[in-house]
């Protein structure tokens, strides 16, 4: 029924019909002078009166009295024949006869068809595990709304947020304030095993396929560190590894820029006899310290 722009609630007469606006656009265009389809105005060709896959008939019309035609054959055959956001833009720019109730079936007929293709896209990717349905895709952003709410101090990282949820726990006798909670079998091992150190469980370093692992991985790296052998310039002493050179550049004053690496005779010289050498310097060190 068409409704007063002034007064929406008060029925004055019937709504317009398709076949009735068609016939006023005819009237309009006889009363201009307008003959349809002459190349001095825009024309556009219209399925009428059955809407495109359904009827072969057509009929001039001009854009925006095409757009508001395609509305309400929307109306009329229940369903979606016009595109999206052409009929808006001509409702925004012309105020028509009955533009309210033309507007609100514009809305009605566009949200129906929106959630059609919405639910035939959610069911295509339910299908092929693809969009948000993909495994990865629902990772990343997870991921990405931590580090957001942990940035921001927002979701369940606002501490206001974390009270409310230990204050409902607590009155409604759930999750960590639940008698059965705790005793679940998961809980009461997770309790006992975080009592124990990591030697008692047997974890890190201390499980075996670890240490098998990793151990030849060290020994290797302490026999290249042992064949790393650094002079000295200042004084040609040999440290056999960066961090002696460090410790004696701190203790000595020696800039980095004085040191050098062996040369490989000068490697294997300091490698047979590192003990006895290493026994020496620190004697050396320590007469310096006790005199100075």
């Amino acid at each position: 029924m068409g409704l007063n722009p002034y007064n929406r609630g008060v029925k004055i007469r019937p709504m317009l019909t398709q076949k009735e606006w068609v016939e006023k656009c005819y009237e309009r265009y006889a009363r201009l002078g307008m003959n349809p389809g002459d190349s001095y105005w825009v024309w556009e060709k219209a399925h009428y009166p059955l809407p495109q896959g359904m009827g072969d008939k057509w009929i001039w019309l001009t854009h925006e009295d095409h757009q508001i035609q395609g509305i309400l054959q929307s109306e009329e055959y229940g369903d979606r024949y016009f595109f999206p956001g052409y009929p808006k833009r001509v409702l925004d720019r012309l105020f028509v006869e009955d533009w309210f109730e033309i507007y609100d079936l514009y809305d009605k007929w566009q949200k129906i068809a929106m959630s059609r293709v919405g639910k035939i896209c959610l069911e295509s990717h339910k299908k092929n595990g693809t969009g948000f349905f993909n495994e990865e895709t629902q990772r990343l952003a997870h991921a990405r709304a931590a580090e957001t709410n942990r940035r921001n101090g927002t979701g369940f990282n606002n501490p206001e947020t974390q009270q409310k949820a230990v204050q409902a726990h607590r009155e409604n006798g759930t999750g960590f304030f639940d008698p059965e909670f705790h005793k679940r079998p998961t809980v009461i091992e997770g309790r006992r095993r975080g009592c124990q150190t990591s030697q008692e469980r047997g974890v890190g370093i201390h499980d075996p396929e670890v240490r098998a692992r990793t151990n030849p991985l060290m020994q290797a790296g302490r026999e290249r560190a042992q064949k790393i052998v650094w002079v000295c310039t200042g004084g040609e002493e040999y440290f056999g590894s960066s961090s002696a050179i460090t410790r004696f550049q701190r203790h000595r004053g020696i800039p980095e820029d004085m040191r050098r690496l062996a040369t490989p005779e000068e490697t294997e010289w300091f490698i047979k006899n590192k003990a006895r050498y290493i026994a020496d310097h620190k004697n050396k060190m320590s007469r310096e310290r006790k005199s100075g």
